[in-house]
């Protein structure tokens, strides 16, 4: 058969473990030919939510799934948030897809795309306008957010209250591949995200 990827739920207690599957009967999501990379969100009202993207034969593209309160099943069908081919520029592979809301309210997600064949990071808005955010529409920015062959963007909060994103960047040692952190300054005040330069420790 063709090969599956899946997607379960893991809880504990404990944050230590042990932990158990929630979905024990079958995956929450199985999908062939597509690769995975789930990101759990509140969505802010009745239930979370988990976020797929990855590329197929027919393409890439970002899905949301809803989740049952306690998410151990699943609301409905996913739906499409965002089709690559929607996107600005000619993309590959999306992963890492992340939802953020800025001061003024912005409802956004940063995702992996590629440009000429190096990783960038993206950022999409939701302008609102089919009831919940999530719903979208999504507009992507005309730029990526962040290039030079980075990707799996995460954005946290320093102990001063400093907002920073969070990435892996692709280096070349002695000729050979590695990857390593890159930290950047982020301003989260307004409407969208603006980067402020590297994060210095």
């Amino acid at each position: 058969g063709e090969d599956k990827y899946a997607c379960s739920v893991l809880a504990s207690d404990k944050i230590t473990g042990p932990y158990r599957l929630l979905n024990e009967s079958q995956p929450l999501i199985e999908v062939v030919k597509n690769a995975v990379w789930p990101a759990y969100a509140n969505d802010g009202m009745d239930n979370t939510c988990i976020i797929y993207a990855g590329s197929d034969a027919e393409g890439a593209n970002i899905r949301i799934q809803m989740l049952t309160g306690n998410q151990d099943g699943c609301l409905g069908e996913p739906f499409e948030m965002l089709d690559v081919s929607k996107l600005p520029w000619k993309s590959g592979v999306l992963e890492s897809p992340e939802y953020f809301i800025t001061a003024e309210g912005g409802f956004g997600m940063l995702f992996t795309s590629t440009v000429d064949g190096k990783s960038v990071v993206a950022v999409a808005y939701s302008q609102k306008g089919l009831g919940h955010p999530v719903n979208g529409p999504w507009v992507v920015d005309d730029k990526p957010f962040v290039e030079g062959n980075v990707g799996g963007a995460s954005t946290f909060v320093d102990y001063d209250g400093t907002d920073i994103l969070v990435m892996h960047k692709e280096i070349a040692v002695n000729g050979i591949k590695r990857y390593v952190p890159q930290f950047l300054k982020l301003d989260t005040q307004f409407e969208k995200l603006v980067e402020k330069g590297n994060y210095i420790f």
